[in-house]
């Protein structure tokens, strides 16, 4: 029973008491907060930040005697950095760590993401990459109706073009980049066709082998 009337007390002051008037307002407890201008969470230096007025902090933390958090940027929907020179509300060097634009692109390092859906400036780790527009897979090679092209059109091929056919130019890739699952495909096609030259070259060697024992055989009759 006593528990119940300290629990009906807590309740009490937090609608009636001290607890309400904190807040710089109404201080009705139920429905919604309003508030215009900038609220302040914990305290200026060490807490968040919400300026929905000008559009340009929503929040910001200090840890470490550094600022860091998101806001809103004109040509972003927002920005997660760090902030390097001046204070919370009127920074005056910031890095931004990560970009989102207003078409969803994401870029990591750089405000620039362009029209990739995630763009990263620098080095990528990741323990599994899946890619899954690599269609069809290059095992037609091994069709019947697939047509190997002989070696001595392939040197031709190489002599004018220098690269092997279907893959990209020294030029392209440099303009264009590399598409990880299309390369992939090509590289495997490749290799596919590496391996039936390798099987029809070694069928080659081991007739060339059995005619010479079968010509050392009757000479020595």
């Amino acid at each position: 029973m006593k528990k119940k009337i300290f629990q009906l007390i807590v309740c009490l002051l937090s609608v009636t008491g001290s607890f309400a008037q904190q807040w710089s307002g109404s201080s009705t407890t139920a429905g919604q907060i309003t508030r215009e201008g900038i609220v302040y969470i914990n305290s200026e230096s060490s807490g968040v930040i919400v300026d929905a007025a000008n559009l340009q902090r929503s929040g910001f933390m200090k840890y470490w005697g550094r600022y860091a958090g998101m806001w809103r940027d004109p040509n972003a929907y927002f920005e997660i950095g760090r902030v390097s020179g001046g204070t919370i509300l009127s920074p005056t060097g910031y890095t931004t760590d990560m970009f989102f634009d207003g078409n969803g692109n994401i870029g990591v390092g750089t405000t620039a993401p362009g029209s990739f859906k995630l763009a990263v400036e620098g080095k990528l780790g990741a323990r599994q990459i899946v890619v899954t527009s690599a269609n069809p897979w290059p095992d037609y090679v091994f069709s019947k109706q697939y047509k190997l092209k002989s070696l001595a059109t392939l040197e031709d091929y190489i002599n004018k073009n220098h690269r092997l056919p279907n893959m990209p130019s020294a030029e392209e890739v440099k303009d264009k980049g590399i598409e990880l699952g299309a390369i992939n495909k090509q590289v495997v096609e490749k290799i596919e066709e590496l391996t039936l030259y390798i099987i029809a070259l070694n069928k080659k060697i081991e007739k060339l082998e059995k005619d010479n024992a079968d010509l050392r055989n009757q000479l020595k009759k």
